[in-house]
């Protein structure tokens, strides 16, 4: 009942060959039928990779990919923290925008003439909204505030969080500037190791030619395990959602989405691998491989953090 691969080598069952559908987990978005039950077989993979060993032991090698639908699938994951995103950005840029707009204008009836305005702000509510969503990293920002004759800058969309947060809560607010920087660093250090893992597996030619193990195999586990980054990051969207709704959770919704972008992404993405390494590839050693593989991409990020410094460095002492 057991017979190997011509192409490659690897051990398969021939039950597997001749009757896939006996085996396939129907659960699957790639083995789904009839494909109209796809928006419940991506429900229930979802739920599934909660448990990584367990679901890398369902599914094996030798089952044909479906390329077209693990693409869906990654779409179908991105859909949700883009909406949050988008969402959660142009009501924070909104709101500060209407907050800076009353604060010039109590400024002037306090202290400044109450029929000649005095103040200008160059930042339409447009190019506010579009700062946010696509460039939320950037520590100045595009607009100014021109007020007395004096021209200052309008809050950078890095600030964005910080500032509403203490308009909003008080100057005890837990949303602080070096909390939020420091979380999302660790949550992008997060998504770069999900996405550049599978390239460290060129490090592994002897392991992975012995387990039969090719590129399709390696970008399989990938592409399933985008889950993990989608799903913290809508996590921590939607704890950010609850601070700004109700005050009095504020401090609790904060500490919990501090905790998944520093601590919970990038155990769970290690875990995911050694999981997979273990349970589907079948390399030994997955609970040394899957971290040190992990350290590796980290170690090449930092690389290129340095050599861009650098380079801008060198480009600025040129000008």
């Amino acid at each position: 009942m057991r017979g190997t691969c011509t192409e490659c080598w690897l051990a398969i069952h021939w039950a597997e060959i001749f009757l896939p559908e006996k085996f396939e987990p129907p659960w699957c978005v790639e083995y789904v039928k009839p494909l109209r039950r796809f928006g419940w077989a991506w429900v229930q993979t979802v739920a599934r990779s909660g448990r990584p060993f367990l679901f890398w032991s369902t599914l094996k090698m030798s089952m044909p990919a479906h390329p077209k639908r693990l693409v869906a699938y990654m779409v179908m994951l991105l859909l949700p923290i883009l909406i949050a995103w988008v969402t959660i950005q142009t009501v924070v840029a909104v709101q500060m925008r209407n907050m800076v707009q009353q604060q010039m204008q109590s400024w002037q009836t306090q202290y400044w003439s109450k029929t000649t305005p005095t103040f200008s702000i160059n930042q339409s509510y447009g190019a506010a909204v579009a700062e946010a969503v696509f460039l939320p990293w950037r520590s100045t920002s595009w607009g100014t505030i021109t007020w007395t004759g004096r021209t200052t800058g309008y809050v950078a969309p890095r600030d964005l969080h910080a500032q509403l947060s203490r308009q909003m809560f008080g100057r005890n607010s837990a949303w602080r500037d070096d909390h939020i920087v420091l979380t999302l660093s660790c949550f992008a250090v997060g998504m770069w190791i999900a996405l550049t893992m599978p390239l460290a597996f060129v490090l592994l030619p002897i392991s992975r030619r012995r387990a039969k193990v090719r590129r399709g195999h390696v970008a399989r586990v990938a592409c399933y395990g985008m889950v993990i980054p989608a799903m913290i990051g809508t996590c921590m969207l939607g704890c950010v959602a609850v601070g700004y709704g109700h005050s009095d959770a504020q401090e609790a919704s904060t500490w919990f989405a501090h905790v998944l972008g520093r601590y919970g992404i990038v155990p769970a993405i290690v875990v995911w691998w050694v999981a997979a390494i273990r349970c589907y590839l079948h390399i030994p050693h997955g609970w040394a491989v899957a971290p040190i593989l992990g350290i590796l991409v980290v170690v090449a990020l930092a690389g290129v953090l340095l050599i861009s410094g650098l380079a801008s460095t060198f480009v600025l002492v040129g000008a």
